[in-house]
């Protein structure tokens, strides 16, 4: 006769012994840890690897500065110009609202989840130092900066130079634009930069 479900006695869980296992892999260090969390950071300005929610401000922002160049790229084809109607190193700096804006809701993101999932403590356990720790999380938050400023030159640039515009004009000119996207962060508007 079986018991009904309820009164049945609680299965006991069983531990079994496997002994203690040391780490027999190789210990990567502080280069590749200080990299880990440069590699983790830049992933996580972008919202890859978190939910849909955290991609939706980035993507909007690249989208936003990204546009405007494809329109003027098709504009000066269609009207047959041989260059663009905004100079390069004018472009980082038109936007660079929108820019501040991604910074301003991005950089916040690479140290709030390291505090809110108490993962610091657990960081600072390994071989990297707290000025590894800090250089990661800056330089990741300079790279996203950098990358989002630069996606709309090299598309300006793409599009001049499949589009007949004079190769070493546009050259030139988006080296000047990349080093102004470089410059743009460090320089205040009111500055002689």
């Amino acid at each position: 006769m079986s018991l009904p479900p309820e009164t049945r006695p609680a299965e006991t869980g069983v531990i079994h012994d496997i002994g203690y296992r040391g780490y027999t892999g190789p210990r990567l260090g502080r280069g590749y840890a200080t990299r880990s969390l440069f590699t983790q950071g830049l992933r996580a300005a972008y919202g890859l690897g978190r939910s849909g929610r955290s991609k939706v401000l980035p993507m909007l922002v690249l989208a936003v500065l990204t546009l405007p160049a494809v329109v003027i790229v098709a504009l000066a084809i269609v009207q047959g110009r041989t260059e663009l109607p905004l100079d390069y190193p004018a472009y980082p700096s038109a936007l660079g609202l929108v820019v501040e804006l991604f910074v301003a809701a991005q950089a916040p993101v690479l140290m709030s989840r390291d505090l809110r999932y108490s993962t610091v403590p657990l960081y600072f356990s390994r071989p990297i130092t707290r000025g590894d720790y800090v250089r990661a999380k800056f330089g990741a938050m300079v790279v996203a900066m950098l990358l989002l400023m630069t996606a709309p030159l090299v598309v300006l640039y793409l599009g001049a130079v499949l589009g007949g515009m004079p190769f070493g004009h546009n050259t030139a000119h988006f080296l000047y634009g990349l080093a102004a996207a470089v410059l743009l962060p460090w320089c205040t508007r009111r500055s002689a930069c």
